[in-house]
């Protein structure tokens, strides 16, 4: 039936782009391997870092574990209204 139907340019070209975008969505995203390896090897040492360099600010972390209670001082000494659960820590946004 195609050779006999008049398509418009800008119909076959969407479809084309459909079937594409099929064939990406099944097979996901492109992911660099060596780069995510790295990552992963590193990834204790990374949270490490990250948490360092911004709870020095904020003291919320023991660890690498987040404290609700710190972080509920935290909210009542700067003044900063926050939901609160039944257990009085603050509510997860």
């Amino acid at each position: 039936m195609l050779p006999e139907i008049d398509l418009p340019p800008r119909i076959v070209a969407r479809q084309v782009l459909w079937l594409r975008s099929r064939r990406w969505s099944f097979a996901g995203t492109p992911i660099d391997m060596p780069m995510l390896a790295k990552l992963r090897e590193g990834w204790d040492g990374i949270q490490d870092r990250l948490i360092a360099g911004i709870d020095t600010e904020y003291g919320v972390y023991d660890g690498r574990s987040f404290r609700a209670d710190r972080f509920a001082e935290w909210l009542i000494r700067r003044g900063i209204p926050w939901p609160r659960l039944e257990s009085g820590h603050p509510r997860p946004q």
